[in-house]
């Protein structure tokens, strides 16, 4: 079913099977039932021929109820078979339609077969012709939910068979003359005007399918905006459950806490959607240096937070096997993973690493095409630092480099990593908040407790609309050397937990 797929076209094909099957036992038992009725009208008025004999002159004959009788038992056995014998062995939608097409066909065919033995023995008596085959028909459709292309599978060969026997019928009651004769006056004689009857007959017989036609056509209608209205609302919450937990999974590796001597280290992460592409990594290196890495997937969503997944295992991974790595190369080795697993999907990122050291405030960094760091010193004064490669996955190994760049720290500075979604957040004129107004923000003389909440509120009231891009801030404060024999040894990664 093209409105579904291709979602749902699974769940709809499976429910479509269902509900067929449950209807086609509705239409087999309502079939029996019918029938049962009709067998006992059919007895009802042989005992009162067999009361009254005088009746047969007005009634014609016996042909009528018997036939009426072998019809309607033939119909019952026929019923009766596909409900406890065919029915429990179909396993598939098709073998349901192909199923539920046979029973109408043999339905149809005793129907027929009932009204041309009626005009054989009783060739006075007036028979419904088509009408009882378009009742049957508009009583499959009432209760099968099938389209209107396999609804007329079984009603073509009908169709056939029904003008085949208006013309046999017209055959044997004028002698077999099927030549178009005129009265003397211009009026056609009796026999021409039956053999153009049973022609138009089988013309405009198909037009008595119409009612059926529409019942199929507006049930699967209707069925289908039903299914897509609940699939979606139901799709809808299932997500947001999903999204909940992957959240919790994503925001478990991040660092939960990093406790240096004589370093203050702070972040805030708030994604755009339930999930986003930023990552912040933190562990501690062999000499006591405090390790970060933040990593800045582009798009979000879904597909960043899977990426950041990834990137995550990867640099836990390269930590693990190279303690001592230091930011340049560490970027090197994401860029070479960037380039052979996500880069051929059009997914790429930024990165900045870095090492500091927490006894003389030494900080080694780099930085692939990520958004500048900034400094800020107690007299607030902010120097900026630039990236010093591209972004990852955007070249071979050997362009990329292992660059680094070493700088100072003095007594009280702080250092900003940021993601772009802080200077590239719009408020609803649609104007950035910029790297201008983010460096202003910095080079405030007031020095708030907490600089990454800080910053995203400052960026939160401005774009004051719904989020675009995630946000991520990480600030580490150098408060001097650390005391004499306090300082961290040793490697691994630190505890991690949820965000914030």
């Amino acid at each position: 079913m093209s409105a579904e797929a291709p979602i749902f076209t699974a769940e709809y094909e499976r429910e479509l099977e269902i509900w067929l099957r449950r209807r086609l036992g509705w239409l087999l038992i309502v079939t029996m039932v019918l029938s049962l009725l009709g067998l006992a009208l059919v007895a009802l008025q042989i005992w009162l021929l067999r009361m009254e004999p005088g009746r047969l002159e007005l009634e014609g004959s016996w042909a009528g109820p018997i036939i009426t009788l072998v019809s309607t038992l033939l119909t019952i056995g026929l019923a009766a078979w596909f409900q406890w014998r065919v029915r429990p062995a179909l396993h598939s939608h098709e073998e349901l339609v192909r199923a539920a097409g046979r029973f109408v066909l043999l339905s149809g065919l005793f129907t027929l077969a009932t009204d041309v033995a009626s005009r054989i023995w009783m060739p006075g008596v007036d028979t419904s012709g088509f009408g009882a085959l378009a009742l049957l028909y508009f009583m499959a459709c009432m209760f099968l939910p099938w389209t209107v292309r396999e609804s007329l599978r079984p009603m073509w060969p009908l169709l056939v068979v029904y003008a085949a026997s208006q013309f046999l019928y017209v055959a044997l009651g004028t002698g077999g003359d099927a030549a178009v004769q005129v009265d003397t006056d211009g009026t056609l004689t009796e026999a021409s005007s039956r053999w153009i009857e049973a022609g138009v007959a089988s013309v405009f017989a198909p037009l008595g399918l119409l009612p059926g036609l529409a019942v199929c056509w507006l049930r699967l209608w209707m069925h289908r905006r039903r299914f897509r209205k609940r699939m979606v609302h139901s799709g809808f919450f299932s997500m947001r459950r999903e999204l909940s937990q992957a959240r919790a999974v994503l925001g478990a590796l991040f660092p939960a806490d990093v406790s240096v001597p004589g370093v203050s280290f702070a972040f805030r992460h708030v994604p755009a959607d339930e999930v986003g592409g930023d990552y912040l990594h933190a562990s501690i290196a062999p000499d006591g240096s405090l390790r970060i890495v933040q990593v800045d997937v582009s798009g979000h969503g879904l597909a960043a937070a899977m990426t950041v997944a990834r990137l995550s295992g990867e640099i836990d991974r390269i930590v693990a096997a190279q303690p001592s790595i230091g930011p340049g190369e560490l970027l090197q080795r994401l860029n070479a993973y960037c380039l052979l697993t996500l880069s051929r999907h059009g997914i790429h990122a930024t990165a900045a690493a870095l090492l500091l050291d927490p006894d003389s405030g030494s900080i080694r960094h780099a930085s692939a095409g990520h958004p500048p760091l900034y400094v800020r010193g107690v007299d607030a004064c902010v120097r900026r630092l630039d990236s010093t490669t591209l972004l990852l996955g955007a070249m071979s190994d050997e362009d990329f480099g292992s660059a680094e760049e070493t700088m100072q720290l003095r007594t009280g500075d702080t250092l900003f990593m940021l993601t772009d979604g802080l200077f590239e957040a719009r408020n609803r004129r649609g104007e950035q908040f910029g790297l201008q107004r983010l460096r202003a923000s910095l080079e405030r003389a007031e020095d708030p407790a907490d600089w990454a909440g800080h910053l995203v509120d400052v960026v939160q009231g401005w774009r004051d609309r719904m989020a675009d891009d995630d946000l991520l801030v990480a600030t580490i404060r150098w408060q001097g050397a650390a005391v004499p024999g306090s300082r961290r040894t040793g490697s691994g990664s630190l505890t991690v937990g949820a965000v914030a």
